[in-house]
C-alpha cells in the first residue's frame, strides 16, 4: 500500500489512540489503504503498530505511556490521600481556632463548615486561610489591608478565592468589609447612567 494515495478516515471525537489503531488495522486487514489524522500525527493503514502509533503520539511505547500514566494517577492519589489525612489531623485544631474568634451562635454551624471544607477539593486550605484571615481581623490592631495580603499570598484560583471570602464572611464580625474589600460593590449609577 501507498501511502501517499491512503484516504483520510475521520478521527472520532473521545476515542482512544488504541481504538484508533485497531480501526486502521482492521482496514489493512480488508485491504483499505486509509489514514487518521490523531491530534496533528498521521496514522496509515499501511504500516501502523500499537508500539510505532504511541511512539509517534506520545514518545513511548504503549506499555511504557500506560506505566507512566499509572504512575502518574498513583502519585495523585497518594498526594490526595496524605493531604487528607493531614487536614483531617488539623479539624480539631481548626474548630476550636474558629470557635475561639465566631460569635457562640455559629458554633453548629462552623463544625459543619469545618467538615465540610475539609472534604472538599481543596482540602480545608482555603478553611485554613480563611482561619488566618479572621484571626487578624479579630485582633483589635488588625487591618483589611493585613487580611488582604493573607488572602493574596495564597495565590487563590477563582472557587477557593470565592470560597475563603464566603467563610470570612459568615464567620468574622468584620466579614462584610473584607468581602467588600476582595470583591467592591459596583458603584450605583442612576437612570442617566451617572455614579450616585
Amino acid at each position: 500500500m501507498d501511502i501517499k494515495k491512503a484516504t483520510e478516515v475521520k478521527a472520532m471525537y473521545g476515542e482512544t489512540l488504541e481504538s484508533h489503531v485497531y480501526k486502521l488495522e482492521e482496514a489493512r486487514e480488508k485491504g483499505e489503504n486509509v489514514f487518521i489524522n490523531f491530534n496533528e500525527t498521521l496514522l496509515y493503514s499501511a504500516n501502523v503498530t500499537m508500539d510505532n502509533a504511541y511512539l509517534a503520539v506520545t514518545g513511548m511505547k504503549k506499555v511504557d505511556f500506560e506505566a507512566s500514566q499509572n504512575k502518574a494517577m498513583q502519585e495523585a492519589k497518594e498526594s490526595s490521600e496524605k493531604l487528607a489525612k493531614t487536614m483531617n489531623a488539623k479539624k480539631s485544631n481548626f474548630y476550636a481556632r474558629g470557635e475561639a474568634i465566631i460569635a457562640p451562635e455559629k458554633k453548629e454551624e462552623w463544625r459543619k463548615c469545618v467538615d465540610a471544607r475539609i472534604a472538599d477539593l481543596y482540602h480545608g486550605m482555603d478553611l485554613e486561610n480563611a482561619l488566618g484571615i479572621m484571626e487578624v481581623l479579630a485582633k483589635k490592631d488588625g487591618t483589611i489591608d493585613e487580611a488582604c495580603k493573607i488572602f493574596d499570598e495564597a495565590d487563590h484560583s477563582g472557587m477557593s478565592a470565592s470560597i475563603t471570602t464566603k467563610i470570612v464572611f459568615d464567620f468574622s464580625e468584620r466579614g462584610k468589609e473584607f468581602a467588600d474589600k476582595i470583591y467592591p460593590p459596583k458603584e450605583q449609577v442612576d437612570e442617566n447612567g451617572e455614579g450616585k
